[in-house]
């Protein structure tokens, strides 16, 4: 009797139990893949706009860099998924860093604002009605592709159970592989891509979601400080 109570929950039925629906769940892994690449391309379009104009103004072409920058930042960001995400809280991570990419987008595309330190706490310091200012229906269509839309699938998409330590295991040796990613292209980036950074400081800080992650780090780091 407790054995067929216990087949009839839907803890029961769920991939953990049932081989057939752990083959049509998606492996977490591949999740982390897609959103990464969607950071790394589609959240960054204020980020090629501005590569391809300094790139025009030295006469170079804007292709290579931009394919080894989408490599180093995907790359990044799936060894942030590996490390700081568990099954419980990935989707919400992914989720919370489309928000945040969406919204610094369409700063940075239709303002033509730098997400920094200044800013942020420029903006911390204002009136909310203020703040309200910025509402607007770009701001409504940017937040629904780059966010919205991508998040729905992500919520509506089965992601495979993995034994606790396994799941440990596999995102600690795909972080390490992606790790080794990340220097095999920073070697192929040098000097050149180096140069166009240092050049263009504002490259780094219009990258997707690092360079908005690192100016909310500086001001928490700065605001928790003893003064």
């Amino acid at each position: 009797m407790s054995l067929k109570l216990f087949r009839s929950t839907e803890f029961a039925e769920s991939s953990l139990f049932v081989p057939s629906k752990q083959r049509v769940s998606t492996h977490p892994a591949w999740v982390c893949a897609l959103a990464s690449l969607w950071l790394a391309t589609v959240c960054n379009a204020s980020l090629w706009r501005e590569l391809l104009r300094v790139c025009e103004l030295g006469q170079i072409s804007a292709v290579w860099p931009a394919v080894r920058l989408v490599v180093l930042m995907a790359s990044a960001c799936f060894v942030f998924f590996c490390i700081f995400s568990s099954r419980r809280f990935l989707k919400p991570l992914i989720t919370l860093l489309f928000v945040l990419s969406a919204l610094t987008s369409h700063l940075m595309l239709n303002l033509n604002l730098v997400i920094d330190a200044n800013l942020i706490n420029s903006a911390l310091n204002r009136n909310p009605l203020s703040v309200q200012s910025f509402m607007s229906v770009p701001l409504l269509v940017t937040v629904f592709v780059l966010a919205l839309a991508p998040a729905i699938w992500l919520w509506r998409t089965p992601v495979r159970r993995l034994p606790p330590m396994h799941y440990l295991l596999q995102n600690w040796g795909l972080a390490a592989a992606s790790c080794a990613v990340i220097l095999v292209a920073m070697l192929a980036s040098t000097p050149d891509l180096y140069a166009l950074v240092r050049a263009h400081p504002q490259l780094r800080q219009m990258a997707n979601p690092f360079g908005p992650l690192q100016a909310l780090f500086d001001v928490a780091k700065l605001r928790l400080s003893p003064s």
